[in-house]
């Protein structure tokens, strides 16, 4: 499952997952995930730490100790203390998204 609401992130996300013979499913809030999770089984979330309607740190918790989903988190926060702060967290692991830049000759 892809949690966030960076519709261009989890699209190359989602399109990388399908190539290598995933089925992702997205959800674009916490809660449109909690529902998903009640739903059906998901193996992995890869989470937002940024969300409309709740902390996504708070919301990875929540999906490991519910419903025993491993979770990623997506952040574009390159700080220290947030990846410090991601892998205390336990059993959890962390990517930093990253923009593509243009270069002018």
């Amino acid at each position: 499952m892809l949690v966030g609401d960076d519709r261009p992130c989890l699209a190359n996300l989602h399109a990388g997952l399908k190539t290598r013979d995933y089925e992702p499913v997205n959800a674009t809030t916490g809660e449109e995930a909690i529902e998903i999770c009640r739903e059906m089984d998901t193996d992995l979330a890869i989470v937002d730490v940024t969300l409309p309607d709740m902390c996504g740190m708070v919301l990875g918790r929540l999906l490991y100790e519910t419903y025993h989903i491993p979770v990623i988190f997506l952040t574009g926060d390159h700080e220290c203390a947030f990846i410090d702060k991601a892998t205390r967290e336990g059993p959890f692991a962390y990517l930093v998204k990253t923009r593509n830049r243009q270069t002018s000759s």
